[in-house]
């Protein structure tokens, strides 16, 4: 190709049996690089900025399209929104006499499973959020909140981790309040619960005489998806100012 640019990108709405999307009208929404229509579970991301590859492209587009997952599976359960790449198509803007003008790259589709609980049913898609962002740290904690929410590990397990990641990220216990605004009687209550209860599947010797009790289960859980959006929020933006994170905003014990 004398002249590359990528036209439009393909991606198909993949989802858990835990939300209905089949009664959501079309969904558009501009962006400054791209815009974005959905329908019946397909995506179209139309190129608005030049880009000459598809790998550019896509770099592009999937990190909102990544923050948006993370932020429906801290809402609505994990796999409650994903986006999966299908094809590519490329135009060329100077085309040789007699040369075709677009190239068409296949993706691979990918199925994804999640238990239902409760089915969620949606009359529009939720929108993408603003201030978003996914990191190393972010990954790593959604990715043991996920393995939780699958039955893959113990929610004292998950919890701990979550707080561990924040620490290593930011140097400390104190680092980590001070840095990702989260009060430091909040990380504390994370590090305690699963340090002294769990039973069967207590995290430490101490705790496997006492299980968790319903409200705890429910803090435990809160905990961590403000926790992980609250990384994601500082992955965005690191300096903005925005409200600490404390008790108050979790369930009562």
């Amino acid at each position: 190709m004398n002249d590359p640019h990528v036209e439009a990108l393909y991606y198909k709405v993949n989802h858990g049996q835990h939300v209905d999307y089949t009664k959501a009208v079309p969904f558009n929404r501009e962006e400054k690089d791209f815009s974005i229509q959905i329908a019946d579970k397909r995506v179209q991301i139309t190129m608005k900025t030049h880009f000459p590859s598809l790998a550019d492209a896509r770099a592009a587009v999937e990190p909102f399209l990544r923050a948006w997952e993370l932020d429906i599976g801290l809402r609505y359960g994990p796999r409650a929104l994903e986006f999966d790449y299908q094809r590519g198509e490329v135009i060329d803007r100077k085309p040789a006499p007699g040369v075709g003008t677009v190239v068409v790259e296949p993706g691979n589709l990918k199925l994804t499973t999640f238990a239902p609980k409760l089915i969620n049913g949606f009359a529009t898609f939720p929108a993408p959020p603003g201030g978003m962002a996914r990191d190393p740290t972010v990954d790593a904690m959604f990715n043991r909140y996920v393995l939780y929410r699958d039955g893959g590990t113990t929610l004292g397990d998950a919890a701990n981790y979550c707080l561990t990641c924040l620490q290593k990220d930011a140097g400390g216990r104190e680092a980590a309040a001070r840095k990702f605004l989260i009060a430091e009687a909040v990380l504390k209550e994370v590090g305690r619960l699963p340090a002294t209860k769990g039973g069967a599947e207590a995290r430490k010797a101490d705790g496997a005489a006492t299980d968790f009790t319903p409200a705890e289960v429910q803090w435990l859980e809160r905990a961590m998806t403000l926790i992980i959006r609250r990384a994601s929020e500082v992955a965005f933006d690191p300096p903005a100012t925005r409200p600490k994170i404390t008790l108050a905003d979790l369930p009562r014990l």
